[in-house]
């Protein structure tokens, strides 16, 4: 009997997971993360890993098997993301005139 292959749109549309693969995000894709890069602070899938590991030789990606040690890093992913003044907002910006990271509200409110 043949199995049925699923694509992986298809696989990604209905299914919600923990950590997903940057460069499928990337791409609208919701890929579940098989690995993690320590010096990058970005999630992987078994097809964007490869190539990571052929352009940066030298980082050190953990697999899923020390997914134990994601969870500080991703800790440590969050507490440099999120806005200080809104805890709630994520950084997206940076203001030149106060060389500092902000996020929207902080933008309009003050940093004209």
């Amino acid at each position: 009997m043949a199995e049925r292959m699923e694509t992986p749109l298809q696989l990604a549309s209905d299914s919600v997971y923990d950590c997903l693969c940057f460069g499928c995000e990337e791409s609208g894709l919701q890929i579940e993360a098989q690995h993690f890069c320590k010096r990058c602070q970005r999630y992987f899938c078994e097809n964007c890993v490869g190539l990571h590991n052929q352009l940066f030789k030298t980082h050190v990606v953990l697999g899923k098997g020390e997914k134990s040690d994601w969870s500080l890093a991703e800790a440590k992913l969050d507490y440099i993301t999120k806005c200080e003044q809104h805890p709630k907002e994520t950084i997206k910006l940076f203001c030149k005139g106060h060389r500092k990271l902000c996020c929207i509200y902080c933008l309009l409110s003050d940093h004209k």
